[in-house]
């Protein structure tokens, strides 16, 4: 059925935001932020269906490039707390065809952006789900007169009352779209509380009213997206980085091919808390020559000796990477559902060397871990007893 859900936010520097992050982001591609010099890259992800970017008549027609329009606007925000785009997520009806719903998202951007000065751009995600939405960025400054700069700020486009004009705005715009496709849903973009005291008014509620009423006697749906799995989710990261970090200091070892007496790990029990595993993940990832870059449940060998060490070609060592994050990815998705059964990717995915590789990883970390006991019990014998 069809949802009224727009939420806004601000792209700000003093959040620690990048306007060339957010849209390489939303449009899944790769794009350079010229002002930090850093690449973005989010060309592996899904779930975009199209994109566009609306200009006010006269704008320069670079600025049809996200990559272009969002870079100018990060060489003119000089500020270290400058709001650099507006930005709103929109749900679109599930009950409309693709083209449809593009068409209900360009009229209402159109109409309520454009046509007072910023330039929209617009993101589609998940168009043919059961949750279609667009994100559309907006710049917060008009433009200069010749249109291939940025001028002042619009104060007003941040008040309460124009956010509140906006959201009863597209609920109009999205009614008329639905009713001029012949589809019967409505959306409403006040408060449940509100439409009920409405009905609760009429002299004279028809049956259908009435039971319209009843049904918005009930409290406001809370759209938690992924933060139902959030806990889980942040207990698994623990226990990965965890991992993470003792793997690391194997791969340490084995790069330098000696067996040298490192701290002791933070502990991989269930209980282990989030921060104190982070750390421990942190640790591990800065140390020695054969550092390794952990992201998630990933660890990508950045030394070059070790892949020599361990007689891998490059191919080798990608086609065992590659079958370890898919094995990581598996138990991860089986984790977060309290599923059974993770795929057995060993036989699938079995290359040359990979048995000499867990072999030597295994006696490292079997070493690692007895000095550590060793180190502890000399501790424990050496300790002078209190009198």
């Amino acid at each position: 059925m069809a949802i009224f859900h727009m939420s806004a936010q601000t792209i700000s520097r003093s959040k620690g935001h990048s306007s060339v992050a957010a849209a390489a982001y939303r449009h899944g591609e790769k794009m350079t932020d010229e002002h930090t010099g850093e690449i973005h890259d989010y060309s592996k992800k899904k779930g975009v269906s199209d994109s566009m970017v609306l200009i006010p008549e006269g704008a320069d027609k670079r600025f049809l490039k996200p990559e272009y329009l969002f870079n100018t606007i990060e060489k003119h925000e000089k500020r270290k707390d400058a709001q650099l785009a507006r930005e709103f997520n929109i749900a679109l009806p599930v009950e409309m065809t693709d083209e449809q719903k593009k068409a209900l998202a360009i009229d209402f951007c159109n109409e309520n952006f454009v046509k007072n000065g910023m330039i929209a751009d617009i993101v589609f995600h998940k168009l043919d789900s059961d949750n279609p939405h667009f994100h559309v960025m907006l710049t917060t400054r008009k433009l200069t007169p010749d249109g291939a700069g940025f001028g002042q700020k619009v104060r007003e486009w941040n008040s309460k009352e124009q956010l509140q004009e906006w959201r009863k705005s597209w609920a109009d715009t999205a009614n008329e779209h639905l009713q001029a496709a012949g589809i019967d849903a409505r959306i409403d973009h006040r408060s449940l509380k509100d439409q009920r005291a409405e009905l609760d008014a009429l002299p004279s509620p028809t049956t259908e009213q009435q039971a319209q009423a009843i049904s918005l006697d009930r409290p406001p749906t809370i759209h938690r997206g992924h933060s139902g799995n959030r806990e889980r989710l942040e207990r698994f990261d623990a226990l990965q980085e965890v991992k993470a970090s003792q793997e690391a200091k194997a791969l340490n070892h084995i790069g330098q091919n000696t067996l040298k007496p490192s701290p002791p790990a933070p502990a991989s029990s269930p209980t282990a808390s989030l921060p104190d595993a982070k750390q421990g993940g942190k640790k591990a990832a800065s140390t020695g020559s054969a550092a390794a870059t952990v992201s998630g449940s990933n660890i990508n060998l950045v030394d070059e000796t070790t892949d020599k060490n361990l007689h891998l070609t490059e191919a080798q060592r990608e086609e065992l990477e590659d079958a370890e994050n898919k094995e990581a990815a598996a138990k991860k998705k089986a984790y977060l559902t309290g599923g059974a059964g993770v795929p057995d990717f060993s036989e699938t995915n079995k290359i040359q060397s990979k048995s000499e590789f867990k072999n030597k990883f295994r006696k490292v970390k079997a070493a690692i871990n007895k000095e550590d006991e060793e180190k502890e019990n000399s501790h424990k014998i050496n300790r002078p007893r209190l009198k």
